[in-house]
């Protein structure tokens, strides 16, 4: 397969990809001195699992009273939490009203270091949609601790840009 071949497939493979990928819009309340509301703004990424559940990050969510989540072709819906667990960095979403298509999972265990891979999100919101960054796998197998109650174990690094 030549590079063009190869490229060509890539796209391919991402168009698709990107039909499940969500941006999550929060708003969290600080309060002033007075004890005045203020609202705090926050943006990340996320991916369907089915028609109405998006995975995302906990710290995305974590503190949120509004939820709105942003589809691939701009359409809007408020999100809820469903579950978290702030020991794993994840929560789940259930949403209504938005277009995503479930993403299909491959075997992490199968993930090898030097395979070529893809990050695929909109963590900071941008307008136009998923931002697509390419990087090697550096790693398999290694954990974070974040703080003493976030321990993230088996994780696969990569040297792709994720903001």
């Amino acid at each position: 397969m030549g590079l063009r071949e190869f490229s060509k497939e890539i796209s391919e493979v991402i168009s698709r990809v990107i039909k499940s990928v969500a941006t999550v819009f929060t708003v969290a309340y600080a309060y002033d001195l007075l004890l005045n509301p203020i609202p705090v703004r926050g943006a990340g990424s996320g991916f369907a699992v089915s028609n109405d559940l998006i995975v995302t990050n906990n710290h995305v969510i974590s503190g949120s009273k509004d939820i709105t989540i942003v589809s691939y072709d701009g359409s809007k819906a408020r999100g809820h939490i469903i579950s978290a667990a702030p020991w794993k960095d994840l929560a789940l979403i259930a949403v209504d009203g938005v277009s995503l298509e479930p993403i299909k999972f491959g075997n992490s265990s199968d993930v090898k270091v030097g395979e070529i891979v893809f990050a695929v999100g909109n963590p900071l919101g941008l307008w136009g949609g998923p931002t697509v960054t390419m990087g090697v796998v550096s790693a398999v197998g290694r954990s974070v601790t974040v703080n003493p109650e976030l321990i993230l174990e088996d994780l696969i690094q990569t040297d792709a840009a994720i903001n």
